[in-house]
């Protein structure tokens, strides 16, 4: 009897427990959809990538500048008042733009939650007030509630003048504590940073109109019969595109003609060298998972590889250029790339005997370029990466779609790289370029508004400019600039340059040059400079200079020549 009992007690027990478990798991999903979030908070996933937060939280800017400054002493003084624990002297944001004016901004932080650190955008407009926040990223199992619209919703409209503290301007939530202080820390402290920094931030210029002067009437003819010979032209406008590929910005400028170049066949061809652009990053980005270029950094060693066409080409053109500069230029130095800017997070200089260890994996030589489209390697822990040719392959891919509908004159401008070719509108020498002085810390590498502080002035008609420089793009360890470029002989990151520009008639040889000169010991760079068939200019670390014999500069490293500034408004390119 009492067997009996305790069974059929044990069996109530046991359906109970089975309902109240479905019973909370049931309201569980039920206000998880309510509050229009994911019910089971994943591990490691990453919700928007830099590329999909650019397009979507600056959806209705005319055009997207990436800013990476170099902040002064003053500034930075200034930024520690409201934001003592701040000491980095690079700040990085992306501008969009309405109107030629800076109306938003957006920021990509990463924040520690318990243990991990996640990823979250951060979007103010021209007030500064917060108008959305988004988590990219979240890597751990517990915290994730931050991600919830009604706790984000919490930020939004505030500004540098709200203290934004958690659990009296911002509701803490219970189970997420760390994650919620991290995030009211970082954001708190961009919005003040965001409207010290905004004075650096430049303006765009409009799109200028030239009048193309009628050709004089003919001798003992008036001006009626000189009208009658000759075809009429229409007014010379920029057609201008600007937007973000390859994670960064890419501009192009088409010199129309109102009268006999119909605008619809511009803006189609520069709709095609876009999508072509985004075909390239498809396939040779090494950041995208399931890329030909991702497939064959992760496929094992001897074993033919079919990457297509554009990984093959460009692996091909990384080689050759490789050998033609005794191994300073190495895409398949990835490890040690990725190894440095690990070191920049944790704030540590990658060791010796870890940078001799990833030089072993990291050579062109284990690279084997076999019957188009097959290539192998040798070593299974090699890898590449394109970030020192990319551009110019696919400026060169975008040169070649415009000049095949008849496109003659236009410039194209890709994170610092340029492919111009005919005429700019009211010359005839080609475009005029002028190369940002990297000593003197500018706020912006980016080309739409005129100053004086210039290396260089050049005219660039059928080729194409590359300048490697660190004055934007070093890394900060621990307060100390490193550069980006790395020597593929010791694994260190370079410092006996501080710019190399190079000019070529193809984009891609002048991208891949620029960084393999860069990568050279400067006496070398200053050989190859001068033997090869391409112009080069250096400065080095100790304001050295140099300008090989075919450098076709204006003024190349001549501060006192004077620009017509009036000039300036229409389109010169700054890089």
């Amino acid at each position: 009897m009492i067997t009996i009992l305790q069974t059929k007690m044990h069996s109530f027990y046991h359906n109970f427990l089975l309902v109240y478990i479905l019973r909370n798991m049931l309201l569980g999903i039920f206000f998880a959809i309510l509050a229009n979030i994911p019910s089971v908070q994943s591990f490691g996933e990453e919700y928007y990538s830099r590329e999909q937060a650019i397009k979507l939280f600056l959806a209705d800017a005319d055009s997207v500048i990436h800013q990476r400054l170099i902040l002064s002493e003053a500034i930075l003084a200034e930024i520690k008042k409201e934001a003592p624990a701040w000491s980095d002297r690079l700040y990085e944001m992306y501008v969009g733009y309405k109107d030629l004016q800076p109306a938003q901004y957006l920021v990509i932080d990463n924040a520690i939650g318990k243990t991990l650190p996640y990823t979250y955008a951060l979007v103010v407009g021209k007030d500064f007030k917060i108008k959305q926040i988004e988590v990219m990223a979240y890597r751990e199992s517990h915290g994730g509630e931050i991600r919830n619209l009604p706790f984000r919703k919490q930020f939004y409209g505030k500004g540098p003048t709200d203290a934004l503290r958690l659990n009296q301007d911002i509701a803490n939530i219970g189970g997420a504590t760390l994650s919620c202080r991290t995030l009211v820390d970082g954001v708190r402290h961009h919005v003040k940073i965001l409207k010290i920094v905004s004075t650096l931030i430049p303006t765009l210029n409009p799109p200028a109109k030239t009048a193309v002067p009628m050709p004089p009437p003919a001798s003992g003819q008036g001006k009626k019969a000189a009208i009658g010979k000759v075809r009429q032209r229409g007014e010379i406008e920029l057609v201008r595109r600007s937007t973000v590929l390859m994670d960064t910005l890419f501009e192009i400028q088409v010199a129309h003609d109102s009268a006999s170049s119909p605008k619809e066949i511009i803006t189609a061809a520069i709709e095609d060298v876009i999508a072509r652009i985004e075909e390239i990053e498809n396939n040779i980005s090494t950041w995208q998972q399931g890329s030909p270029a991702s497939r064959f950094n992760s496929w094992p060693a001897n074993i033919q590889f079919d990457g297509g066409e554009d990984l093959w080409n460009l692996i091909s053109l990384s080689k050759n250029i490789w050998r033609q500069t005794e191994g300073s230029f190495d895409i398949a130095t990835a490890p040690l790339s990725q190894d440095w800017r690990l070191g920049e997070k944790k704030g540590q200089v990658p060791t010796e005997k870890r940078l001799t260890h990833l030089r072993s994996q990291s050579t062109m030589s284990d690279v084997i370029i076999g019957v188009k489209p097959f290539v192998k390697k040798l070593d299974a822990g090699l890898k590449i990466d394109f970030g020192g040719i990319a551009k110019g392959f696919a400026l060169d891919q975008a040169r070649d779609i415009l000049q095949k509908v008849g496109i003659q004159n236009f410039l194209m401008n890709f994170g610092g790289q340029i492919s111009a070719a005919g005429n700019q509108p009211g010359l005839n020498q080609g475009w005029l370029v002028f190369i940002n002085d990297p000593r003197k810390n500018l706020a912006s590498s980016h080309y739409h508004f005129y100053s004086d502080e210039h290396v260089a002035k050049i005219f660039l008609k059928n080729q194409s400019l590359s300048v490697s420089a660190d004055d934007q793009r070093g890394r900060n360890i621990s307060g100390k600039l490193y550069s980006h470029i790395i020597s593929p002989r010791d694994g260190k990151a370079l410092n006996d340059k501080k710019m190399v520009a190079v000019i070529h008639d193809n984009a891609v040889e002048a991208d891949a040059f620029s960084t393999g000169v860069f990568a050279m010991p400067w006496y070398a760079a200053v050989n190859f400079g001068s033997k090869n068939p391409l112009a080069v200019m250096m400065i080095g670390a100790e304001n050295t200079q140099f300008a090989s014999h075919n450098w076709k500069a204006v003024d190349a490293i001549d501060k006192k020549s004077t620009v017509d500034k009036k000039r300036t408004e229409i389109n010169h390119a700054r890089i």
